[in-house]
């Protein structure tokens, strides 16, 4: 499957490949559920209440669950996610319950005790939730840490050919996928000035 940011970005993946089976990853926004069925083979991603609300009647629409551990950014609570997961289980098209899902913060970090605490959240909430796909590693954590694989990953930038740990992708199998080139259009000698070095410095130091 691949995975979008937008309902926008899945339209342009479907022009170039009609078949593929897509899950957009971001909230859509209102009014956007009206045009989910004209991308085709498309599940998306729960993870606001009122997100819920206005997709509870859309039986045709497939959905993910997102469950917050720790992120921050957007997700349920557990307690809401459970429901609602619940919910599509026992609706008039089970199938429609696609998968439950969470986002890791620091896994591209050495120091993996909020990765644990991630996992150890999602793992509680994935044993009494209703049976579907359970998928919360990104690249970072399908490279460090395989237990973590659950049905699924969601690897980002690895399949650009990118370490997310820092070090060279090849070391983990990884091709570039892309490249960027430029040209050097002018080189020209500036003289050094003390007064305007010492402004940039100060800049940098109130923007950080």
């Amino acid at each position: 499957r691949l995975c979008t940011a937008t309902l926008d970005e899945a339209r342009a993946v479907r022009a170039e490949l009609p078949d593929v089976p897509l899950i957009v990853l971001s909230p859509l926004s209102p009014g956007e559920e009206d045009g989910v069925a004209d991308v085709g083979a498309i599940a998306v991603t729960v993870g606001t209440p009122e997100g819920w609300e206005r997709l509870r009647a859309r039986h045709e629409i497939d959905v993910h669950v997102k469950v917050d551990t720790g992120m921050g950014r957007w997700g349920l609570d557990a307690e809401t996610a459970l429901r609602i997961g619940e919910e599509l289980a026992a609706g008039p098209r089970p199938a429609r319950l696609a998968g439950l899902m969470s986002h890791l913060a620091t896994a591209d970090e050495p120091d993996r005790s909020f990765v644990d605490l991630q996992a150890d959240r999602f793992r509680a909430i994935a044993e009494v939730f209703p049976p579907c796909p359970r998928h919360l590693a990104n690249s970072a954590a399908a490279l460090r840490y395989p237990e973590l694989a659950f049905d699924a990953v969601r690897p980002g930038i690895a399949i650009h050919g990118i370490d997310p740990l820092g070090v060279s992708g090849l070391d983990h199998g990884l091709q570039p996928a892309m490249r960027w080139t430029s040209q050097v259009r002018s080189v020209r000698p500036l003289e050094r000035s003390e007064e305007h070095t010492s402004e940039l410095q100060s800049r940098e130091t109130i923007s950080y």
